[in-house]
């Protein structure tokens, strides 16, 4: 509606972490707006090494919460030093976490308010027509709509790339639990809303627990915005060309996406012309290291840059997903596989497992129900 107002439009996007796959989706968003000549402006947390960044946006950086400022710290770092860190942030992770049982997912409101503050800095100077908050994580919401309090001509449109109360909560939460203190933030965040995007994945789940809301029909259910189709690059030293190499890159939360089942089947197919190489961080290395001292054709590599992960991805012979233990969360890994136009394997732990519904579709998968 604004683009038929306005031939240029001023916005500002919110998104903490631009290194993580919804920082990627958020990404592609800016720059097919500014391929379209309009002017993005974006507030995201300060690295340590550098982040990507969408051409002809113009970035702001916070100073991220202390936890994550200790992980990202632990990433570049070797040795004890390493271990170290890791220990120290898991722990103090844990603490603020305890405390802010009563507030969950509000973890560090000095947090929220640096990114208020930035974007009010912004928002003042640069006559901002449109703010964007990206969720996961509460803060961009606070903030963001604390600038439509103080700005109220500037539209205020949430972008929900993982669902929020319909999502995951801490582990030892129950599910209900989980829900209705998500519900109860939505309340509170939501109605002062212009228009709200989410994926379609969790649309069952507004319907059930929102439709009754004041801010339901100004929902929109949509897609992850990362099906691009690309030029495949087979020359490329990543992998032995002597194999044929499977392929998982990207993050291995094992609470939501557990790998176990898909090693245990890959250690009894027979050959030594196979290789798997799994690319990126778990929550629990150790079961991946596990499986590569029992299987050697087993490769356990370290995170990589988004530039890199798409030059693997074209690489390799076969994609491997890990499919989520949640209907609601659809990884948007899948759509940049689908873009290569390459077969992919993914297994799916549940019966409405998210990918599998666009897998289906998708000529050259394999989905293998764990279940």
């Amino acid at each position: 509606d604004m683009a038929l107002e306005a031939s240029v439009i001023n916005i500002l996007f919110i998104v903490t972490e631009s290194k993580s796959a919804n920082g990627i989706c958020c990404r592609a968003v800016m720059e097919q707006l500014v391929s379209e000549g309009h002017n993005i402006y974006c507030i995201t947390n300060s690295e340590y090494t550098d982040f990507p960044k969408a051409d002809g946006v113009f970035y702001k950086t916070v100073k991220p919460r202390l936890t994550y400022r200790l992980f990202a710290k632990s990433e570049i770092t070797e040795g004890t030093n390493k271990k170290i860190r890791s220990f120290l942030a898991a722990v103090i992770n844990k603490i603020k976490l305890f405390i802010s049982i009563p507030t969950w997912p509000l973890i560090s409101p000095l947090y929220s308010n640096r990114l208020f503050k930035a974007a009010f800095a912004l928002c003042k100077s640069n006559k901002i027509d449109c703010i964007i908050p990206i969720y996961t994580q509460i803060d961009t919401l606070i903030a963001a709509r604390r600038i439509k309090r103080k700005f109220p001509d500037i539209k205020y449109i949430p972008y929900f790339l993982d669902s929020f109360s319909g999502g995951y909560g801490p582990k030892n939460f129950s599910k209900e639990w989980t829900i209705k203190r998500g519900i109860k933030w939505e309340d509170k965040l939501l109605p002062e809303a212009d228009r709200i995007v989410m994926m379609k994945s969790c649309e069952e789940h507004y319907k059930k627990y929102s439709a009754n809301k004041s801010y339901y029909n100004k929902i929109l259910f949509l897609d992850l915005p990362l099906f691009i189709p690309r030029v495949v690059n087979n020359d490329s030293n990543f992998f032995n060309n002597d194999k044929i190499n499977l392929l998982y890159i990207g993050t291995i939360p094992v609470h939501i996406r557990n790998p176990e089942y898909f090693l245990k089947l890959f250690c009894e197919l027979p050959g030594d012309d196979i290789a798997l190489n799994i690319i990126g961080s778990c929550t629990v290395p150790e079961l991946l290291y596990c499986f590569s001292e029992r299987d050697k054709r087993i490769h356990i590599g370290k995170p990589v840059n988004h530039e890199t992960a798409l030059s693997m991805i074209s690489s390799a012979d076969f994609l491997i997903n890990f499919g989520n233990n949640n209907t609601h969360m659809t990884p948007c890994k899948i759509f940049e596989y689908m873009s290569y136009g390459k077969p992919i394997i993914s297994v799916s732990p549940i019966k409405d497992e998210p990918s599998s519904r666009y897998l289906e579709k998708y000529p050259l998968s394999l989905i293998i129900k764990e279940y």
